[in-house]
């Protein structure tokens, strides 16, 4: 906890996050150097928020606050160097961040689950995390999602009495 601490008061997390701003996207992931680095800056900030597996809510609210930290994490994701497990990390048993994600991370993650190139389990578990928290119902999270799954069902549907 102490070591979290000093980590927030020098504000580590906001020089990794500055790192992370560097261009990277799915060609530069062949750059196996950029990619390691990415992929530790994710680590070092998913260990940031949760220690020693136990989330700390200073740590998660400092990194949640960070500006443009959840549109990064948005556009990183599904590129395999752990944005997801970060974002995972952030939210994790915080009722009032998970209450404030935008809707836009919701719908990624949405797309994302049905992208045959990804492993939808990962997206419906954290999709699952975000509508209930510590048997909570987060009533918003809920309706956005519901009304998303259904509009992309009618999509598919419509999609498919086309053929």
């Amino acid at each position: 906890y102490e070591t979290q601490q000093i980590l927030r008061q020098v504000g580590v997390h906001t020089v990794v996050a500055n790192v992370l701003r560097l261009p990277f996207d799915a060609a530069s992931c062949v750059d196996a150097r950029r990619h390691k680095v990415f992929s530790k800056s994710y680590q070092l900030l998913q260990l940031f928020c949760l220690g020693t597996g136990k989330p700390n809510s200073r740590s998660q609210e400092a990194l949640f606050a960070e500006e443009g930290f959840l549109r990064l994490i948005s556009r990183h994701l599904a590129l395999d160097i752990g944005a997801e497990r970060c974002l995972e990390a952030v939210l994790q048993s915080h009722y009032r961040l998970n209450a404030q994600i935008p809707e836009e991370i919701l719908d990624r993650y949405l797309a994302l689950m049905q992208n045959p190139k990804t492993d939808p389990r990962t997206y419906v578990a954290f999709l699952g995390s975000v509508v209930v928290v510590k048997e909570v119902p987060i009533i918003r999270n809920q309706i956005l999602v519901m009304n998303a799954l259904a509009e992309q069902q009618s999509d598919w549907l419509q999609n498919l009495t086309m053929l």
